[in-house]
């Protein structure tokens, strides 16, 4: 159940004078499915849904408010609410992980139990598309939604997909007007970047400056029983920053934001994990950080107003209690005492690194260029194992038989690049690791369509 929040003054404004229009729709109060499966038996889901869709592809996005009825005799809307069954059925990770399989790009978009006159309302707060518009995937036969159609709001108001080449203009146009805007907000970057170059020639260079707020940042992590923790076992450190440094480059009540805005939920755990039962990421002097420790998911991770973002993340093969390897060919005890790196996992968590920083570039953090640098620890006597139940495991042992970690040497890529083919690039860094596992020819075109499976939500 999502904790619930007082109305702030634009929804106090819907519901004291309830009306629909383009960018504002209302719902009776309704539970959510725990299973995605059994969205296709519920039209009134599907209906919120493709809402979100269509509000995605509104110029400021838009708000869908569960709770209220229509009295079609009276001509007006009634606040019901939602009732206190049906509240205890909304669960934001669990409603993303649904609504996420149903929009390509991911639509955007919060989750609000909010409190107004003693009545608890769900409210979706939709965000406008970022990039592209958002085109309905339907791969699961739901009757009310089609696939490959934009949904868009009209000033009716009404939900419906574009079939008018007026309607399909607009969008198009809007498309334009945002990427114009990206444009424009990467050459300002530019100007202001290379003016204030020519200021600050005599001192630090701009990497110089991130490894020091990094070095501070890891002065205190240091004290803190979870990374001591993280650190007593294999483990991922992943440094995403921009080319050039600027101590200002975000405001520091937007940096929860835009990280919540990157997150990859694309299976159980998203990346990186920005909410559990301790809340949010909590503020930091210049920043934002979460710590979480539950079963085999412990990780650290920080952003800064300089949008360099930390973390460190605990191998999970290596928190396990009971290993769960199940194979067809191979024995499920296998594993037991020994170090291991799954196949699949790994590939994924570095699919999720790419992922998470190409939507990082979609918001205009970085300017033509930014930095990925990417270690694994602890990999002497590690062995790669196939985590998949129907593949066929290595004819030997592939064990890894080196004492420093595996770094992705400190990569330059270009927001473009980063942006096109973010799928290449989680795939050559992969290939890179798993070569220290004597796999010298590994099946290239397999792992390329296991990403494209991953990053689809096929898994």
């Amino acid at each position: 159940m999502i904790n619930p929040t007082k109305a702030d003054k634009i929804i106090t404004g819907i519901l004291e004078s309830p009306n629909e229009s383009k960018s504002v729709e209302f719902k009776p109060s309704i539970p959510w499915p725990n299973k995605i499966d059994l969205i296709r038996e519920n039209d009134k889901v599907q209906e919120i849904i493709k809402s979100i869709l269509a509000m995605s592809n509104t110029r400021d996005g838009g708000k869908i408010i569960l709770g209220i009825e229509r009295d079609d005799e009276e001509k007006k809307y009634l606040l019901k609410g939602v009732s206190e069954d049906n509240l205890k059925t909304y669960d934001q990770d669990l409603i993303f992980e649904h609504v996420r399989n149903f929009g390509e790009p991911e639509p955007k978009f919060q989750i609000l139990n909010i409190e107004y006159d003693s009545k608890n309302f769900i409210v979706f707060a939709v965000q406008s598309f970022i990039f592209a518009p958002i085109i309905c995937k339907n791969n699961r036969n739901l009757n009310r939604l089609e696939n490959s159609v934009v949904y868009i709001r009209t000033d009716k108001p009404e939900t419906k997909k574009i079939t008018e080449p007026s309607e399909m203009r607009e969008i198009i146009d809007l498309a334009i007007e945002k990427e114009l805007a990206l444009f424009s907000v990467r050459v300002q970057r530019f100007f202001k970047t290379m003016s204030s170059v020519k200021v600050l020639k005599s001192t630090k260079t701009d990497q110089d400056k991130f490894k020091a707020e990094l070095k501070d940042i890891k002065v205190t992590m240091n004290k803190d029983e979870v990374i001591t923790k993280i650190k007593s076992k294999g483990y991922w450190e992943i440094n995403i920053r921009p080319s050039v440094y600027n101590s200002q480059r975000i405001e520091k009540q937007k940096i929860k934001d835009i990280v919540q805005s990157a997150v990859v939920k694309l299976k159980g755990w998203d990346y990186p994990h920005f909410r559990d039962s301790e809340g949010e990421p909590y503020p930091t002097l210049d920043g934002v950080e979460k710590t979480i420790n539950w079963s085999n998911h412990i990780e650290f991770w920080r952003m800064t107003k300089s949008a360099n973002f930390y973390h460190l993340l605990a191998l999970r093969e290596d928190w396990l209690k009971d290993v769960e390897y199940r194979n067809i060919w191979a024995r499920g005890d296998e594993l037991k005492g020994k170090k291991w790196l799954g196949v699949l996992g790994t590939l994924y968590t570095l699919t999720e690194i790419f992922e998470f920083a190409k939507r990082l570039a979609t918001q205009n953090v970085f300017d033509e260029n930014l930095i990925i640098e990417i270690k694994l620890y602890d990999l002497n006597n590690r062995e790669l194992v196939v985590d998949s139940f129907n593949r066929m495991p290595s004819s030997f042992p592939r064990m890894a038989k080196i004492s420093e970690p595996w770094n992705y040497h400190t990569q330059t890529f270009s927001v473009t690049d980063l942006l096109n083919k973010s799928d290449q690039l989680a795939l050559e860094s992969y290939l890179d690791l798993i070569y220290l596992f004597q796999w010298e020819n590994p099946p290239r075109e397999t792992f390329k369509n296991d990403i494209q499976k991953f990053l689809q939500g096929r898994i």
